[in-house]
């Protein structure tokens, strides 16, 4: 169906859902959610997403309350692989698109998107993430302070939705923007390190872990010189988890191709330092 149709098609769905106690959109969007499956309809989510955006211009509280029923949806109504799970996680991407298009709903977009982020649902995080880069395409600079507010005093969920949005190429063509996302990331490292070792054992630990696996090489690409001295600082720690993270974004052609030289450098500090840092950690 060309864009145009979809989009019309999905604009009357949701007038109708406007109009009574029926879902005629909420069940399209789980008729067609690809669930379950090993992905979900992400085009769909973004032809959905624009929709909200549109007919939040002239209805804005019909559209959040929406959003906000559709964010609310427990397990029990929409579990994990289940077509209706792609319900909760619309409703974050929408979040952040109707924050973009309308700047007084920013801060409610971002403290919605907040309480996504924790989410026990992996495909509504990565939707909160894709939410938050919508904003940060269109007000980069008061999004990522509130992004480093996330970092500063939030969980382990909420630091690795800021690290994930902000690992996008786009937003970091801009030396500016890229600086900033680096200095981000440092601070989500140091408190990597300060996590305790009960804490770590933890699924939200891991899926920060994970995230800062891929993310941080997409900042270093765009703040090389800043990145691979934070990367060095990284390989001679003495934390096992930390030098994972190194290691894995070491693997990334995206380094590997523009900054070969450099991550040879990296992978021969690493293997020199392994045996002192695994001696400390014994200690």
């Amino acid at each position: 169906m060309a864009a145009e149709a979809t989009h019309a098609l999905l604009s009357d769905l949701l007038r109708q859902e406007f109009a009574g106690p029926d879902e005629p959109l909420a069940a399209y969007i789980a008729e067609h959610s690809n669930l379950p499956g090993p992905a979900g309809n992400l085009t769909l989510a973004h032809q959905v997403a624009r929709v909200f955006g549109s007919a939040a211009a002239e209805r804005p509280q019909p559209v959040w309350d929406l959003l906000a029923r559709w964010a609310s949806l427990p397990l029990t109504v929409a579990p994990v692989n289940s077509p209706r799970e792609m319900l909760p996680a619309v409703a974050a991407l929408a979040r952040g698109v109707v924050g973009a298009a309308l700047p007084e709903w920013r801060p409610l977009a971002l403290e919605a998107l907040r309480r996504q982020a924790g989410d026990s649902r992996w495909r509504t995080r990565e939707l909160v993430a894709q939410g938050l880069q919508a904003l940060l395409r269109v007000d980069f600079w008061n999004t990522e302070e509130a992004l480093a507010g996330w970092v500063a005093d939030g969980e382990a969920l909420e630091m690795r939705a800021a690290v994930a949005a902000l690992a996008e190429p786009d937003l970091l063509a801009d030396g500016r923007q890229a600086s900033a996302a680096l200095s981000l990331h440092r601070t989500v490292l140091d408190r990597l390190l300060s996590f305790s070792q009960e804490a770590r054992r933890g699924e939200s630990f891991r899926t920060l872990r994970q995230g800062l696996g891929y993310s941080l090489s997409v900042v270093v690409v765009g703040a090389p010189a800043e990145g691979f001295l934070a990367l060095r600082a990284l390989a001679t720690t003495p934390d096992a988890d930390a030098r994972w993270v190194v290691k894995e974004n070491l693997k990334k052609a995206r380094l590997r191709r523009a900054f070969a030289e450099e991550v040879g450098a990296l992978l021969a500090l690493l293997s020199q330092s392994e045996p002192t840092a695994a001696r400390k950690r014994r200690k």
